[in-house]
């Protein structure tokens, strides 16, 4: 098996943000983001997050696996993401697509459109980079 990478673009529109202004703080909204990602076993490494003017926030987590980005603009009732996972050894597809699932509930958008590219490194000749991949061997001397 080679290793998944699994990447969601979504642009979401017409989001409902009166939960999140009236009655969270970004530092809040930022917990429940990140319990969204660690219930799917994702690592955080860092979490940075930032308020503009008119209630709007970026997130940005990054993850021993890549990275999640969260960017919204109240003013036009829009949100876009970018998820983006990839891990040598588990098949992170299904966990991707519920945290992509469980953000879209924060914002309750009335469309939705989304990409998922399916990555995968491959070498000059075309090959899968992966196909004599195997996992590191660890020993404690």
């Amino acid at each position: 098996m080679y290793p998944s990478w699994t990447h969601i673009i979504a642009d979401l529109y017409d989001c409902d943000f009166a939960y999140h202004i009236e009655k969270h703080s970004l530092e809040v909204i930022v917990e429940h983001v990140n319990s969204i990602i660690t219930k799917q076993w994702f690592t955080i490494l860092w979490t940075l997050h930032h308020s503009f003017w008119y209630n709007a926030f970026s997130i940005v987590c990054m993850l021993a696996e890549s990275h999640v980005s969260i960017h919204t603009w109240p003013e036009s009732r829009y949100v876009s993401f970018d998820i983006y996972t990839c891990n040598y050894s588990r098949d992170n597809t299904v966990g991707t697509q519920l945290i992509f699932e469980e953000l879209i509930h924060m914002f309750a958008p009335k469309n939705i459109q989304k990409e998922v590219i399916e990555r995968m490194m491959k070498s000059n000749s075309g090959k899968h980079f992966f196909a004599n991949y195997r996992k590191p061997v660890y020993s404690l001397l």
